[in-house]
């Protein structure tokens, strides 16, 4: 089944040209593939969130390089720019104070991410093309 859906529902946050074009725009593989970046996303949070804490330095680096690929191809670039960030920073100078607020800055831009997929996911539903649509 072909998507016709807005690909730019949401243009600040994220971007479902690249998965829709992976997904030759098959409205299930992607809300599919949606559904589990949101899974993604809470337990990059999670493990973000649980490093920083433990003062976990590999672990920070780890998840925020495993992650880098699917926050791209979300078009999510402010937050691949701060994951990057994230993972160079916990290999070398390791400032707690510092990546506890940069940790802190990506752990709310993705809940305002899952927000707006929900929020794509519910137009999709219901057959929406635009988020205007009545």
């Amino acid at each position: 089944m072909k998507t016709t859906q807005n690909t730019q529902a949401a243009p600040a946050l994220f971007n479902l040209d690249q998965l829709n074009q992976i997904g030759n725009d098959d409205e299930t593989f992607t809300k599919q593939m949606l559904e589990k970046f949101i899974t993604q996303v809470y337990e990059c949070s999670e493990s973000l969130h649980s490093a920083i804490l433990t003062s976990d330095w590999l672990k920070l680096k780890n998840t925020a390089h495993k992650n880098i690929p699917s926050y791209s191809i979300m078009g999510l670039d402010e937050l691949v720019n701060l994951l990057k960030y994230t993972e160079i920073q916990s290999a070398k100078n390791k400032e707690y104070n510092h990546m506890l607020e940069i940790v802190e800055i990506i752990c709310e831009k993705n809940n305002t991410v899952i927000d707006a997929i929900r929020k794509h996911l519910r137009l999709m539903e219901n057959g929406k093309k635009y988020p205007d649509d009545n």
